[in-house]
């Protein structure tokens, strides 16, 4: 069922308030006020004019007979009409529901999701050959909507629980060294490559000392030789 359109066909006055008289005229104003408020209400972007007198007077002025006023204010009213029915069409569409931003598939969801692998990672200790930042790339690729997606994330959060930890650094026991200041300490293992070291210079010593006392022994023999071989002469 078409809906009834509000139009001046039905205004029946007769004499003097027939047209183009002012009552006639008022008349048509009246009519007009509340559908061009309705079309302002509707369609907001539309440049609906807000005083009925202008409208109505623009068409009196173009009209030469009662006839052509009629039918050029049932336009105006076909046409406000059509406006109204669609605004209200587009008013009744259901809006489209806004996604959430802080959630799955949202460059903030994965943002979290890094941020808990990195803790993860700092945990684990162990050098893994994938950032955080890849992991969860590759877990998001893979990834068939958001439930694949953390099912993914969680497997290689367990696979980093799963690693074993790297064994602590022990550190070497100091003990002083007899013959040293009390205060000082060094290593196990520098002290016996202290000694080690000690060692080899006394043997270097020696060395030059058998060296040189052989040589001296042997300056003192050719000495005596030289003198009992003048002696005989």
């Amino acid at each position: 069922m078409e809906e009834e359109i509000v139009g001046i066909d039905d205004i029946n006055l007769s004499g003097e308030d027939d047209w183009p008289s002012d009552t006639f005229r008022q008349e048509v104003v009246r009519r007009l006020e509340p559908e061009l408020t309705k079309t302002r209400l509707n369609q907001p972007n539309l440049p609906v004019p807000t005083d009925p007198n202008k409208v109505e007077v623009y068409v009196f002025e173009k009209a030469t007979t009662k006839e052509q006023y009629v039918a050029s204010m049932k336009k105006v009213f076909i046409s406000l009409s059509y406006q109204n029915r669609q605004g209200s069409v587009e008013g009744e569409k259901e809006e489209v529901p806004k996604k959430d931003e802080t959630d799955f598939p949202s460059n903030s969801f994965r943002k979290e999701i890094v941020h808990k692998l990195e803790t993860e990672y700092a945990k684990s200790g162990v050098a893994q050959t994938l950032t955080p930042q890849q992991s969860e790339q590759q877990a998001f690729d893979a990834a068939d909507g958001k439930d694949d997606y953390l099912a993914k994330v969680d497997e290689r959060i367990k696979l980093l629980g799963q690693q074993p930890s790297p064994k602590p650094h022990i550190a070497m026991r100091e003990k002083p060294i007899p013959g040293v200041e009390p205060t000082v300490t060094i290593s196990v293992v520098e002290h016996r490559c202290s000694v080690k070291n000690a060692w080899r210079r006394v043997v270097r010593f020696f060395s030059f000392c058998v060296r040189s006392s052989a040589s001296e022994q042997d300056q003192e023999d050719e000495k005596k030789n030289e003198k009992e071989s003048d002696k005989k002469e």
